[in-house]
């Protein structure tokens, strides 16, 4: 009898030892089905290290859209966006331009709480729909080629027709504050985003080479052109 006694407790260990592993192993293959793509899960990276933070604090229901204008014409945007509510979508198209000639979008990061997302965007004609678990702060970046026309005038100066893609998602932001950096800012420039609106000034020069302009309201979906020099 001594003999089982003494077997029977190291059995016991290593039966609860092994189910317990089978479990673990369990849930693990679990939560990796959940992130391959049998759900719409928002797949992350380690890429974190890229995503920059705001040029100032941001309130709920508040963007910010920082706009460099490159030497060869190329503009290097970042938007960051802050939420009261749970964001599940945004969707970035190419507004109408004036002007000839077509505007890309090159190298588009889309950051979520800080890491990037993996998730392939859904294509919907112009536009590009990033879809990830909801959260309250995200990040977008991306190249734009074609945005800016020279001047055939005045050498080194150009018209910045597009200054950042249109990035919608619900609710929108209350506040928007557009940020234009150049060699040299001249003006800025604000319409609402309907076919043939007029142009107004706007904005304020923070020094030669930035100028900012916050928009509230019904004017938050402006449009903002911006006379530079590239260098």
């Amino acid at each position: 009898m001594s003999d089982v006694d003494g077997l029977g407790t190291p059995r016991v260990l290593l039966v609860g030892a092994v189910f317990l592993g089978l479990l673990v192993t369990t849930l693990v293959m679990l939560a990796v089905r959940l992130t391959s793509g049998d759900t719409p899960a928002l797949t992350l990276s380690s890429k974190a290290a890229r995503a920059a933070t705001p040029p100032r604090p941001l309130s709920p229901d508040e963007t910010y859209v920082r706009t460099e204008v490159l030497p060869s014409g190329d503009l290097e945007v970042t938007q960051w966006i802050q939420s009261s509510v749970l964001l599940f979508t945004v969707q970035l198209t190419v507004p109408s331009a004036t002007g000839t000639g077509t505007v890309g979008v090159e190298d588009v990061h889309v950051t979520v709480d800080g890491e990037e997302t993996t998730t392939p965007p859904l294509v919907d004609g112009p536009s590009r729909t990033y879809t990830f678990l909801g959260t309250r702060s995200v990040q977008v970046r991306y190249r734009l080629t074609g945005a800016v026309e020279t001047s055939t005038s005045a050498p080194g100066r150009g018209l910045v027709r597009v200054s950042s893609l249109d990035v919608t998602y619900e609710p929108p932001s209350a506040r928007v504050t557009r940020s234009v950096l150049a060699a040299e800012v001249l003006s800025l420039a604000c319409s609402p985003p309907v076919p043939g609106a007029a142009s107004t000034p706007c904005g304020t020069q923070d020094d030669a080479t930035a100028w900012t302009v916050d928009l509230t309201g019904e004017r938050a979906d402006d449009l903002v052109l911006a006379q530079v020099t590239l260098e």
